[in-house]
């Protein structure tokens, strides 16, 4: 069971990390194999299958007989340094965060928050704050939150995890799965723009993702506000294989 909606898939985000690494390389240098990088990435050698062919449809690489996948021009750096994809694959894709509390408190849900969470008016609720950064630089902000009677299955350690969603499935339901996202563009203000380090008035990109266990109860609720000079958000759409829908013949007209 698949327990995150992926809007950027492994592959797409494994091209990425080699294209960035072939850059200032020389033409014709020779690429780790399909087994070595499926090995570094923790993932199947059809992800890297997939990630190879796009690296090849590109024009990036070529593969050569005997000579294996090597570097067919050269890469010109990127005019785009932002992230995409869900926080929980940066890891597995080489991508090093570090996050840094910056509150905990519990407190009565508003009517909104009681609503995500499907609690009565005024429920008690668990919400934590956390900074995530990139070679020290905000990337986003997270605010969690959990009802109280979840949090009673946490302890003090698991609230110094870096991810949640982990700790809950170890603690409480390994069958947790996220429910939907919901993506706005809002500005940052206060103590926000504060945290993110951007001027009062800055575009920030806000994902609001819900969290249900096995019986379908809301378990967490999360708005994530990331800077969007940092990250832009993608999704891989399915391919109709069918081809565009037809339009039906039209009917005759009855005469008049």
């Amino acid at each position: 069971m698949s327990h995150n909606f992926d809007p950027f898939p492994k592959y797409l985000q494994i091209r990425d990390i080699i294209t960035r690494e072939l850059r200032g390389l020389d033409v014709g240098t020779r690429l780790p194999t399909e087994a070595q990088l499926a090995e570094r990435f923790a993932v199947s050698r059809e992800t890297i299958r997939q990630a190879i062919a796009t690296l090849e449809a590109d024009g990036i690489i070529t593969r050569r007989p005997r000579a294996g996948t090597v570097l067919a021009r050269a890469v010109r750096p990127a005019t785009d340094a932002r992230l995409t994809g869900p926080v929980e694959d940066f890891a597995m894709v080489g991508v090093v965060t570090t996050t840094r509390p910056v509150g905990e408190r519990r407190a009565a849900a508003d009517p909104e928050l009681a609503a995500r969470l499907d609690l009565p008016p005024g429920g008690k609720v668990l919400e934590l704050r956390r900074l995530r950064l990139r070679d020290g630089v905000p990337l986003n902000l997270l605010e969690a939150f959990v009802p109280a009677s979840v949090a009673a299955f946490l302890e003090r350690r698991d609230l110094r995890e870096t991810l949640l969603i982990p700790v809950l499935r170890a603690r409480l339901d390994p069958d947790i799965a996220e429910e939907y996202q919901e993506i706005e563009a809002i500005t940052a203000s206060g103590l926000m723009a504060r945290l993110l380090e951007v001027p009062e008035g800055a575009p920030v990109l806000s994902v609001r993702r819900r969290f249900l266990d096995s019986s379908r109860t809301p378990v967490a609720y999360f708005k994530v506000h990331y800077r969007a000079d940092r990250y832009f958000y993608t999704i891989k759409l399915p391919q109709n294989r069918r081809g565009p829908a037809r339009r039906p013949p039209a009917r005759p007209r009855s005469p008049a």
